[in-house]
Protein backbone atom coordinates (compact mmCIF):
# COMPACT_ATOMS: atom_id res chain seq x y z
CA UNK A 1 0.00 0.00 0.00
CA UNK A 2 2.89 2.35 0.69
CA UNK A 3 4.20 1.66 -2.80
CA UNK A 4 0.85 2.26 -4.48
CA UNK A 5 0.38 5.40 -2.42
CA UNK A 6 3.75 6.67 -3.66
CA UNK A 7 2.59 6.11 -7.26
CA UNK A 8 -0.51 8.18 -6.55
CA UNK A 9 1.56 10.92 -4.91
CA UNK A 10 3.90 11.06 -7.93
CA UNK A 11 0.98 11.37 -10.36
CA UNK A 12 1.45 7.91 -11.87
CA UNK A 13 -2.06 6.85 -10.83
CA UNK A 14 -5.06 8.84 -12.06
CA UNK A 15 -5.83 11.41 -9.38
CA UNK A 16 -9.54 10.95 -10.16
CA UNK A 17 -9.55 7.14 -10.05
CA UNK A 18 -12.09 7.06 -7.22
CA UNK A 19 -14.61 9.16 -9.11
CA UNK A 20 -14.08 7.61 -12.54
CA UNK A 21 -17.13 5.87 -13.95
CA UNK A 22 -16.64 2.95 -16.33
CA UNK A 23 -17.13 5.10 -19.42
CA UNK A 24 -14.73 7.74 -18.11
CA UNK A 25 -11.94 5.22 -17.53
CA UNK A 26 -12.43 3.76 -21.01
CA UNK A 27 -12.34 7.23 -22.58
CA UNK A 28 -9.08 8.07 -20.82
CA UNK A 29 -7.46 4.85 -22.01
CA UNK A 30 -8.73 5.00 -25.59
CA UNK A 31 -7.65 8.64 -25.93
CA UNK A 32 -4.12 7.87 -24.76
CA UNK A 33 -4.43 9.66 -21.42
CA UNK A 34 -4.15 6.45 -19.34
CA UNK A 35 -1.63 3.68 -19.82
CA UNK A 36 -3.45 0.78 -18.17
CA UNK A 37 -7.04 -0.24 -17.54
CA UNK A 38 -8.99 -3.18 -16.13
CA UNK A 39 -11.84 -4.23 -18.43
CA UNK A 40 -13.88 -7.25 -19.44
CA UNK A 41 -12.53 -9.05 -22.49
CA UNK A 42 -15.76 -8.26 -24.37
CA UNK A 43 -14.92 -4.54 -24.15
CA UNK A 44 -11.53 -4.93 -25.86
CA UNK A 45 -12.69 -4.61 -29.52
CA UNK A 46 -14.37 -1.22 -29.01
CA UNK A 47 -11.43 0.02 -26.94
CA UNK A 48 -8.99 -1.15 -29.60
CA UNK A 49 -10.92 0.60 -32.37
CA UNK A 50 -11.13 3.84 -30.40
CA UNK A 51 -7.45 3.76 -29.47
CA UNK A 52 -6.43 3.15 -33.09
CA UNK A 53 -8.58 6.07 -34.19
CA UNK A 54 -7.31 8.47 -31.53
CA UNK A 55 -3.67 7.34 -31.32
CA UNK A 56 -2.84 5.53 -34.59
CA UNK A 57 0.65 4.49 -33.51
CA UNK A 58 -0.47 3.07 -30.14
CA UNK A 59 -0.21 -0.61 -29.32
CA UNK A 60 -1.32 -2.48 -26.22
CA UNK A 61 -0.61 -5.78 -24.50
CA UNK A 62 -2.27 -7.86 -21.83
CA UNK A 63 -0.84 -8.13 -18.34
CA UNK A 64 -0.88 -11.71 -17.11
CA UNK A 65 -1.01 -13.03 -13.58
CA UNK A 66 1.60 -11.23 -11.48
CA UNK A 67 3.90 -13.38 -9.35
CA UNK A 68 4.27 -12.72 -5.64
CA UNK A 69 7.42 -12.96 -3.52
CA UNK A 70 7.05 -16.75 -3.25
CA UNK A 71 6.52 -17.23 -6.98
CA UNK A 72 2.79 -17.81 -6.64
CA UNK A 73 0.43 -16.31 -9.21
CA UNK A 74 -3.14 -16.69 -10.32
CA UNK A 75 -6.53 -15.31 -11.22
CA UNK A 76 -9.63 -15.97 -9.16
CA UNK A 77 -12.38 -17.78 -11.04
CA UNK A 78 -15.96 -18.34 -9.97
CA UNK A 79 -17.30 -21.85 -10.46
CA UNK A 80 -20.81 -23.23 -10.46
CA UNK A 81 -23.91 -23.17 -12.63
CA UNK A 82 -24.69 -20.62 -15.31
CA UNK A 83 -28.37 -21.57 -15.25
CA UNK A 84 -30.55 -24.49 -14.20
CA UNK A 85 -33.40 -26.22 -16.05
CA UNK A 86 -36.12 -27.86 -13.99
CA UNK A 87 -39.45 -29.52 -14.66
CA UNK A 88 -42.25 -28.35 -12.32
CA UNK A 89 -43.86 -30.97 -10.10
CA UNK A 90 -47.24 -29.98 -11.53
CA UNK A 91 -46.26 -30.91 -15.10
CA UNK A 92 -48.74 -33.22 -16.81
CA UNK A 93 -46.06 -35.03 -18.87
CA UNK A 94 -42.69 -34.76 -17.10
CA UNK A 95 -41.37 -37.91 -18.81
CA UNK A 96 -41.95 -36.37 -22.24
CA UNK A 97 -40.14 -33.21 -21.17
CA UNK A 98 -37.13 -35.29 -20.11
CA UNK A 99 -37.21 -37.23 -23.39
CA UNK A 100 -37.25 -33.95 -25.32
CA UNK A 101 -34.33 -32.52 -23.33
CA UNK A 102 -32.36 -35.74 -23.86
CA UNK A 103 -33.08 -35.51 -27.59
CA UNK A 104 -31.53 -32.04 -27.73
CA UNK A 105 -28.34 -33.53 -26.29
CA UNK A 106 -27.85 -35.95 -29.18
CA UNK A 107 -24.48 -35.01 -30.66
CA UNK A 108 -25.49 -33.60 -34.06
CA UNK A 109 -28.64 -31.93 -32.73
CA UNK A 110 -26.83 -30.22 -29.87
CA UNK A 111 -24.07 -28.96 -32.13
CA UNK A 112 -26.53 -27.52 -34.66
CA UNK A 113 -28.58 -25.85 -31.93
CA UNK A 114 -25.44 -24.33 -30.40
CA UNK A 115 -23.54 -23.08 -33.46
CA UNK A 116 -25.58 -23.96 -36.53
CA UNK A 117 -24.49 -25.74 -39.71
CA UNK A 118 -20.94 -26.04 -40.97
CA UNK A 119 -20.44 -23.95 -44.11
CA UNK A 120 -23.51 -21.90 -43.30
CA UNK A 121 -22.94 -20.56 -39.80
CA UNK A 122 -19.31 -21.51 -39.18
CA UNK A 123 -16.13 -23.01 -40.59
CA UNK A 124 -13.61 -25.25 -38.82
CA UNK A 125 -10.11 -23.83 -38.36
CA UNK A 126 -6.91 -25.84 -38.61
CA UNK A 127 -6.64 -25.74 -34.80
CA UNK A 128 -10.11 -27.26 -34.51
CA UNK A 129 -11.75 -24.01 -33.47
CA UNK A 130 -15.09 -22.91 -34.89
CA UNK A 131 -14.93 -19.64 -36.85
CA UNK A 132 -18.32 -17.89 -37.20
CA UNK A 133 -19.54 -16.81 -40.61
CA UNK A 134 -20.86 -13.28 -40.31
CA UNK A 135 -23.43 -11.87 -40.25
CA UNK A 136 -25.54 -15.04 -40.37
CA UNK A 137 -23.97 -16.51 -37.21
CA UNK A 138 -24.86 -13.41 -35.20
CA UNK A 139 -28.31 -13.24 -36.76
CA UNK A 140 -29.26 -16.87 -36.17
CA UNK A 141 -27.01 -18.36 -33.47
CA UNK A 142 -25.60 -15.57 -31.31
CA UNK A 143 -28.29 -16.04 -28.64
CA UNK A 144 -28.62 -19.81 -29.05
CA UNK A 145 -27.29 -20.41 -25.54
CA UNK A 146 -30.49 -18.89 -24.16
CA UNK A 147 -32.53 -21.62 -25.84
CA UNK A 148 -30.48 -24.61 -24.70
CA UNK A 149 -32.20 -26.38 -21.82
CA UNK A 150 -29.26 -28.73 -21.29
CA UNK A 151 -25.58 -28.72 -22.16
CA UNK A 152 -22.82 -31.15 -23.01
CA UNK A 153 -19.92 -29.78 -20.98
CA UNK A 154 -17.41 -31.92 -22.88
CA UNK A 155 -17.90 -29.99 -26.14
CA UNK A 156 -19.89 -26.85 -25.39
CA UNK A 157 -16.91 -24.75 -24.19
CA UNK A 158 -15.35 -25.18 -27.66
CA UNK A 159 -18.64 -24.45 -29.42
CA UNK A 160 -19.25 -21.34 -27.32
CA UNK A 161 -15.92 -19.83 -28.35
CA UNK A 162 -17.31 -19.20 -31.83
CA UNK A 163 -18.90 -16.15 -30.20
CA UNK A 164 -15.56 -14.63 -29.17
CA UNK A 165 -13.95 -15.50 -32.50
CA UNK A 166 -16.17 -12.88 -34.15
CA UNK A 167 -13.39 -10.39 -33.40
CA UNK A 168 -9.69 -11.40 -33.61
CA UNK A 169 -8.69 -8.93 -30.90
CA UNK A 170 -11.47 -10.16 -28.61
CA UNK A 171 -10.51 -13.79 -29.14
CA UNK A 172 -6.86 -12.96 -28.46
CA UNK A 173 -7.58 -11.64 -24.98
CA UNK A 174 -10.14 -14.38 -24.23
CA UNK A 175 -7.65 -17.03 -25.35
CA UNK A 176 -4.82 -15.56 -23.28
CA UNK A 177 -6.97 -15.58 -20.12
CA UNK A 178 -8.78 -18.86 -20.57
CA UNK A 179 -7.01 -21.19 -23.00
CA UNK A 180 -3.34 -20.28 -22.66
CA UNK A 181 -3.22 -19.60 -18.93
CA UNK A 182 -1.56 -22.50 -17.07
CA UNK A 183 -4.05 -24.50 -15.00
CA UNK A 184 -2.13 -23.81 -11.80
CA UNK A 185 -2.84 -20.10 -12.29
CA UNK A 186 -6.60 -20.68 -12.31
CA UNK A 187 -7.69 -20.39 -8.68
CA UNK A 188 -11.28 -21.54 -8.12
CA UNK A 189 -13.31 -19.49 -5.66
CA UNK A 190 -14.69 -22.30 -3.51
CA UNK A 191 -17.32 -19.97 -2.04
CA UNK A 192 -19.00 -20.00 -5.45
CA UNK A 193 -20.37 -23.44 -4.60
CA UNK A 194 -21.10 -22.83 -0.93
CA UNK A 195 -24.65 -23.19 0.42
CA UNK A 196 -26.39 -20.22 1.96
CA UNK A 197 -24.17 -18.94 4.78
CA UNK A 198 -26.22 -16.53 6.94
CA UNK A 199 -23.31 -14.67 8.56
CA UNK A 200 -21.38 -14.37 5.32
CA UNK A 201 -24.48 -13.18 3.46
CA UNK A 202 -25.24 -10.66 6.18
CA UNK A 203 -21.74 -9.23 6.55
CA UNK A 204 -19.86 -9.65 3.28
CA UNK A 205 -21.08 -6.56 1.44
CA UNK A 206 -20.37 -4.29 4.41
CA UNK A 207 -16.92 -5.82 4.94
CA UNK A 208 -16.02 -5.43 1.26
CA UNK A 209 -17.09 -1.78 1.43
CA UNK A 210 -14.96 -1.21 4.53
CA UNK A 211 -11.87 -2.64 2.86
CA UNK A 212 -12.50 -0.68 -0.34
CA UNK A 213 -12.96 2.62 1.46
CA UNK A 214 -9.89 2.10 3.65
CA UNK A 215 -7.76 1.11 0.66
CA UNK A 216 -8.74 4.27 -1.22
CA UNK A 217 -7.86 6.40 1.80
CA UNK A 218 -4.47 4.70 2.09
CA UNK A 219 -3.71 5.30 -1.59
CA UNK A 220 -4.79 8.94 -1.44
CA UNK A 221 -2.86 9.57 1.78
CA UNK A 222 -5.92 10.28 3.92
CA UNK A 223 -4.95 7.32 6.13
CA UNK A 224 -1.62 5.67 6.92
CA UNK A 225 -0.72 2.08 7.70
CA UNK A 226 0.03 3.21 11.23
CA UNK A 227 -3.71 2.83 11.80
CA UNK A 228 -3.94 -0.67 10.31
CA UNK A 229 -4.36 -2.42 13.66
CA UNK A 230 -7.29 -0.17 14.57
CA UNK A 231 -8.92 -0.84 11.21
CA UNK A 232 -8.43 -4.59 11.59
CA UNK A 233 -10.12 -4.47 15.00
CA UNK A 234 -13.15 -2.64 13.56
CA UNK A 235 -13.20 -5.03 10.62
CA UNK A 236 -13.31 -8.12 12.82
CA UNK A 237 -15.99 -6.60 15.05
CA UNK A 238 -18.11 -5.68 12.01
CA UNK A 239 -18.70 -9.36 11.25
CA UNK A 240 -15.41 -10.73 9.91
CA UNK A 241 -14.85 -13.10 12.82
CA UNK A 242 -18.38 -14.51 12.63
CA UNK A 243 -18.14 -14.92 8.84
CA UNK A 244 -14.70 -16.52 9.04
CA UNK A 245 -15.88 -19.05 11.63
CA UNK A 246 -18.93 -19.94 9.56
CA UNK A 247 -16.95 -20.31 6.32
CA UNK A 248 -14.23 -22.44 7.91
CA UNK A 249 -16.77 -24.75 9.53
CA UNK A 250 -18.49 -25.27 6.17
CA UNK A 251 -15.20 -25.76 4.32
CA UNK A 252 -13.88 -28.26 6.88
CA UNK A 253 -17.03 -30.39 6.68
CA UNK A 254 -17.96 -30.04 3.00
Amino acid sequence: MNYVSSLYKDGLIDQEFVANKDATAKEKFSSGKAGAIIVHWADVPSLSDALTKNVPDATFAYVGALKGPNGEAGFSANIGFDRITFIPKASDHPEDAIKWINATLESDTFKEMAIGQEGVHYTVEDDGGFMPILPIFSDERNLANNFLLAGDERVYPDYWQARVRKSPVMFEVFKSLNNDLPDEYKIDNVLSMAPFLPQYAKNNQQLEQMVGDYTVKLIAGAESLDGLADFQKKYKEAGEEASEKEINEWYTNK
